[in-house]
């Protein structure tokens, strides 16, 4: 988390329910506010065959991931622009099941005129 300050935490735990062999999502709504910057970190449950993939929405655009060039990281930072309710999904890649916890921390806040704002 660094210096950050602690916002909400989020408990990831994906079990195969039908027939076809592959887990779902857990998706959580979150309000975040403009002018922020936010870091979401997540921590992969000491059994998990695969890594946990963390995706943050605005509806159904895709705005970051834990998951850049083919690797997946522990952690993203966001910048908001726009006030609202995001959706934060998670999932295994390749259906598996699981379990991690994420943590949402705010890093910084903007001024007016500061970074664009």
């Amino acid at each position: 988390m660094g210096s950050g300050q602690y916002i909400k935490d989020f408990i990831v735990d994906l079990k195969k329910e039908n027939n076809d062999g592959k887990t779902g999502t857990v998706k959580y709504s979150v309000i975040l506010n403009s002018r922020s910057q936010y870091k979401f970190n997540v921590v992969d449950g000491s059994r998990n065959s695969e890594k946990v993939l963390m995706e943050l929405y605005d509806g159904d655009k895709l705005m970051v991931s834990n998951k850049a060039q083919g690797k997946m990281y522990k952690a993203f930072g966001f910048i908001c622009r726009s006030t609202k309710v995001y959706s934060l999904v998670f999932s295994f890649p390749n259906g598996s099941e699981g379990c991690a916890r994420a943590v949402l921390s705010l890093q910084k806040q903007f001024q007016t005129g500061e970074q664009g704002f």
